[in-house]
């Protein structure tokens, strides 16, 4: 055994070392809060490759979260070192992703299908409703009151694995049941149910007709990842046999909310061993907060029906909490009313740290007062050595975030809201909205106030006395803003008109520009030039596709120069991304898509509450604000728990507007809807509670504003449960005469956050993740600040339009010769206008105008016919096509830096001596050798560099036997003076390998250590997308020259 395997093994507790050693046939362990799950798993794989001649690869570990995947990674590979990285250890999405992207012929999926946005998805079920008589979901006043449940009710059955076969049949017991019960209930209750039923009846039409879209449309939603993998594991026997014969070890963390769908691939998996798999779960019923309604103990008790003689391990021990935070947790907890079954029981904890205080619950006279409250203590905290990340703020909902945050912000303590923020209630996206909607308007004839509002903000640089003056005149003359400043402008050029004398008209036309600017002031002509260049953009709005035109804007307007200027510099472009990344979105699926139907589009999902959550949020240096669903899984030293008054933590009212029909929980008992629902609310409390490791405060405000009005409240029903295990408190000095103070400091202006080691977090929190491939190491090598803005910050810019030729041109040749390898190779290979008809299809995917469209068509036509007439006696049947490395089952890492990439194709050299030779398209102007070697003036090598670079992913990639021994660049355009195609071979030696792997061991710790400057070969700067970003006056006059002459 290795030392570090026997360094952990020593420090676990007896049960622990049970579950670890117990490594055949079923075990279920009831682990409570802090029992140290995590790590139990993690050594019984460590475990079980050491007392089995088990590979690696023959391990499958499903977790909830891609946190606790990457844990339960990390501590692997301090344990057993780099087997670890070949052990399956992911979230169930991305395993059952995996599978389809690694056998998309078995799918009902096109290649390029995506999944809906959640907008997409909303606009699908508001046009179904429009389109149906409902009976009970669809109310004449508000005929979307029910679209978003309606959204949630669907993708809880695909998460429950409920076909609309098997709903249909549900339904149809309901009925049967109530018209049975019709005289057993009382006539309210009987109402209540016939309602519950009929809205299931209507459910059943939605949810049918929604499928039907969806499957016309090509497309799929998020929730048909497990599904579907579901679906074609039940039905396709050679494909399941093939995963079942993969996976000899199955372990799953969080079982008590894994859904059906879910819970169904495990068992899938593990049914080729009967009730004796080898398959490990971890749970604890009481702290089940993802599933329905009433499904806590269905896991648990389903899992005790399929394998009746599994072990059952409970642990005890808890090593995160005091055990006075234990005590009022269990104290708590003894008040849900439990399945018939010992395995749902709570379990007393036992602490394994020091002694600890009760946790204190504190009574403040306002909700403001209880967020100073906080804000003061948390102050306490971190002045007195607290690590701010260490602290914790734990609401009931994603709206209760605002009033404390605001106030964290003007104490000036860093603080980070846990799952990032709706990015359409942010201030920098409410700016950009702002001229989205005077552009808008502006089309319309109606900009309103938006106009004003704009012209003040900082970006802008407008002189707010200018923008006051033109404001009152357009006010005293009763028109618009925008009309005053550009009839100002007109009636300038008017009058200048009229002081001249008939022969200067003609030299005034040439030089109207000049002349008029000559006629205002200063701050008149900024104000005009801005003008001019918003009625620029809407001119071209018209000639651009949606993603262009927003690029444009962004450039032209200044405000992507003033985000990348700001101290918030990464916080804003992770917003203005992940907009940028929906806009993309919306424009894929509606290649029409406009300023003013994006405009109605974002309108639509303010009315109905939809958000756009930020993308790749960074953690930063905080407190940490989270709801109690997302606390689950985490532990600080010390938890704030806010607004614990009734309606908030339990008898909130937040019922199901459309329950789930009560046959989906086959091991649960028909009981009262409310009953079920205190529950659930009183596990979430409870597992906020048990996040904190020293300290738990829980904070209680006498009233709260609602609506217009101050309304008393009453404390949670769950406080009181805790019995006598908490001390309660009213400070006096936020009662009486020192409010007034607390809340005048409410009123001071909250400062700018100092940001730059922040940035520095957030960037190595993203590396986390990052995989570096061959072009984001040229990047790298070109320019470090680019590499940041490209591959890091993802700066918004569309797709230049001979990008999007060279993306379809390589979907054609990859379709064509996957053709080749269906019909079965030489003397069958596809006519031309197979690749010209494939090529076609691809561009129509593109974001391109209809002029670039028509032009560019007409181009791949002409360059595929060209090359398919030069190389159609040599076309064969390749190896691979599109070859995936570092991705899915596919593992491409040495010395821990993980890399990836995709090849082209691969062909068959010589099957006996098992070599290969990889090929990659380019378009464009061909090369010579020399040039690709990196051996004249104006190469920089990295075409070799790409070459080595695949070699090396050949190398690392344990699942590809073959010895990659020649590498071919295919130019797919002829040379414009010869008209001949060129293909160049290129031979990559392993001494070349070994040399690019010290280069990217030197880049990959230079990008760790967040080395981003810029260049100083402004050379490349003239072509490069950022120019005006680092040189907004400008590339330097002497540099340009410089540039032009060598060209």
């Amino acid at each position: 055994m290795s030392t570090a395997f026997q360094e952990a093994y020593s420090h676990l507790n007896p049960e622990q070392k049970l579950a670890v050693d117990t490594i055949d046939g079923p075990v279920m362990v009831i682990a409570g809060p802090g029992t140290g799950k995590t790590q139990i798993l993690t050594v019984r794989i460590a475990n079980i490759l050491q007392k089995t001649d088990i590979n690696p690869r023959n391990i499958l570990a499903l977790t909830f979260t891609e946190s606790t995947a990457t844990t339960m990674r990390n501590r692997l590979l301090s344990i057993i070192g780099e087997a670890a990285y070949y052990v399956r250890i992911s979230t169930f999405h991305a395993f059952c992703a995996s599978i389809i992207q690694d056998n998309p012929e078995e799918f009902p999926l096109p290649h390029e299908s995506s999944p809906l946005t959640e907008l997409e998805r909303f606009e699908i079920i508001s046009q179904i409703i429009r389109d149906n008589e409902l009976e009970v979901l669809k109310p004449i006043n508000d005929p979307m009151y029910y679209a978003k449940s309606v959204v949630s009710s669907i993708s809880q059955l695909k998460r429950e694995g409920v076909s609309i076969e098997r709903y249909q049949q549900l339904v149809d017991d309901e009925g049967v049941w109530l018209e049975s019960q019709k005289e057993e209930l009382k006539r309210t209750e009987f109402r209540k149910r016939e309602r519950t039923y009929f809205k299931h009846k209507d459910m059943v039409v939605l949810y049918e007709q929604y499928q039907s879209m969806l499957h016309g449309m090509s497309r799929y939603d998020f929730d048909d990842m497990i599904a579907l993998t579901d679906q074609v594991l039940s039905t396709n026997e050679e494909l399941l046999q093939e995963y079942q014969e993969r996976f000899q070890y199955i372990l799953v963390d969080e079982y008590q909310d894994t859904n059906g769908a879910q819970n169904h691939v495990v068992n899938l998996l593990a049914q080729f061993w009967g009730e004796e798999a080898n398959i490990f779960v971890v749970g604890d019923s009481n702290q089940s907060i993802y599933r329905f309604q009433g499904a806590s103990a269905e896991n648990v008790l389903s899992f005790v029906d399929a394998y009746p003689r599994a072990n059952i391990i409970t642990l005890t021990q808890n090593y995160r909490s005091t055990q006075p935070i234990l005590d009022a947790a269990c104290s708590l907890i003894t008040h849900n009313r439990q399945e018939a079954t010992m395995l749902a029981n709570p379990v007393n904890l036992h602490s394994q740290v020091s002694d600890g205080t009760n946790p204190q619950v504190v009574h403040l006279p306002t909700a403001q007062l209880e967020t100073i409250y906080i804000a003061d203590r948390i102050q306490e905290l971190i002045n007195a050595g607290t690590n701010p990340n260490q602290i914790a703020l734990i609401y009931r909902n994603n709206a209760d975030s605002s009033s404390i945050s605001d106030v964290l912000a003007r104490w000036n303590i860093p603080f980070c809201i846990e799952g990032g923020v709706n990015i359409l209630h942010t201030p920098i996206i409410t700016q950009l909205f702002t001229l989205l909607h005077v552009l808008n308007g502006m089309r319309q004839h109606r900009e309103d106030i938006d106009l004003f509002t704009l012209l003040n903000y900082e970006w802008v640089h407008a002189d707010s006395l200018t923008v006051l003056q033109y404001a009152r005149e357009a006010s005293k003359r009763g028109v618009s803003l925008f009309e005053t400043i550009t009839e100002r402008q007109a009636s300038s050029v008017k009058r200048k008109r009229k002081s001249l004398q008939p022969e200067q008209h003609s030299l005034f036309e040439h030089q109207e520009t000049e002349i008029l600017n000559a006629t205002l002031t200063p701050h008149q002509e900024h104000i005009h030039s801005f003008i001019n260049k918003l009625i620029d953009l809407i001119h071209k709005e018209r000639q651009l596709t949606f993603v262009h035109w927003f690029e444009l804007l962004l450039q032209e307007s200044g405000f992507l120069s003033y985000v990348l200027n700001r101290s918030t510099a990464h916080e804003d472009l992770s917003r203005l991304n992940t907009l940028f990344n929906e806009i993309k979105k919306m424009c894929d699926s509606d290649h029409t898509c406009s300023l003013e139907r994006f405009m109605e589009i974002i309108a639509t999902m303010n009315d109905h509450g939809l958000a756009i959550a930020e993308e790749n949020q960074h953690i930063e240096s905080g407190v940490q604000l989270t709801t109690a669903h997302r606390s689950k899984g985490q532990e600080w030293d010390y938890v704030f728990i806010m607004t614990a008054i009734d309606g908030k933590w339990g008898n909130n009212g937040n019922k199901q507007q459309i329950p789930v029909p009560e046959g989906i929980i086959v091991k649960s008992k028909r009981s009262d809807a409310e009953t079920k629902s205190l529950e659930d609310e009183r596990r979430l409390f409870y597992v906020a509670l048990t996040r904190a490791r020293t300290q738990v405060t829980i904070t209680i405000p006498d009233t709260v504003i609602s609506g217009n009005r101050t309304k008393e409240t009453v404390p949670s029903l769950f406080v009181s449960e805790l019995d006598a295990h908490i001390t309660s408190s009213i400070p006096p000095e936020y009662n009486g005469a020192q409010q007034q103070e607390a809340l005048t400091r409410l009123l001071t202006a909250a400062p700018h956050k100092e940001m730059k080691e922040e940035e520095k977090e957030w960037l190595t929190n993203l590396l986390e993740n990052f995989k570096l491939s061959a072009t984001a190491l040229n990047t790298y090598i070109d320019c470090h600040y680019k590499f940041k803005l490209n591959h890091l910050l993802k700066v918004p810019r569309a797709r230049d339009e001979r990008l999007s030729l060279g993306t379809a041109v390589h979907k054609a040749l990859e379709l064509f010769f996957k053709e080749i390898q269906k019909t079965g190779g030489e003397g069958r290979v596809p006519p031309v206008e197979f690749l010209t008809a494939a090529f076609e299809t691809a561009l129509k995917k593109e974001i391109i105008t209809t002029e670039g469209f028509t032009r560019r068509l007409a181009q791949g036509r002409r360059i595929l016919t060209m090359y398919y007439e030069a190389y159609k006696d040599e076309f064969h049947t390749p190896l691979f096509c599109e070859r995936t490395f570092g991705y899915g089952m596919s593992t491409t890492q040495f010395g821990g830096i993980p890399l990836n990439g995709k090849v082209d194709r691969i062909d068959w050299l010589d099957k006996e001596k098992n070599t290969v030779k990889i090929t990659d398209y380019k378009t464009g102007r061909a090369r010579s050798l020399n040039d690709i070697e990196g051996k004249t003036s104006t190469s920089t090598g990295s075409y070799k560099r790409q070459l080595v670079f695949y070699k090396l992913l050949t190398q690392l990639d344990r699942s590809f036997t073959p010895n990659a021994e020649m590498f071919e660049f295919d130019f797919v355009e002829p040379d414009k003076q010869t008209g001949k195609h060129k293909r160049v071979s290129v031979a990559v030696t392993n001494e070349e390998v070994q040399e690019l792997k010290e280069l990217i061991k030197h880049v990959y710790q230079d990008i760790r250590s967040l080395k981003f400057e810029r260049t100083t070969d402004t050379r490349i700067c003239h072509t490069c997308e950022f120019a005006r970003h680092c040189w907004p006056e400008g590339i330097p006059a002497a540099i340009a020259a410089e540039i032009s002459n060598s060209k």
